[in-house]
């Protein structure tokens, strides 16, 4: 589990790139844990022009994972 968190603690960290990136001045990130799985939550006040750039990431985030990657 330790490395998992380390894993959550890496993605949260490119988020918070990724949305500087995108110009944001207002980020919330939230990390729920439960015994499956974790959610991360992310709200942010990204411009207008990112919006496609942002729900190509969202659509990224939401794929299954390739183990063999």
């Amino acid at each position: 589990m330790k490395h998992t968190r380390l894993k959550i603690s890496k993605i949260v960290d490119e988020l918070m790139n990724y949305l500087f990136y995108m110009d944001a001045t207002d980020i919330e990130i939230r990390v729920n844990e439960t015994e499956d799985y974790f959610r991360i939550y992310c709200k942010s006040n990204y411009r207008d022009q990112s919006l496609k750039k942002i729900q190509k990431l969202v659509k990224l985030l939401n794929t299954a994972k390739h183990e063999e990657l």
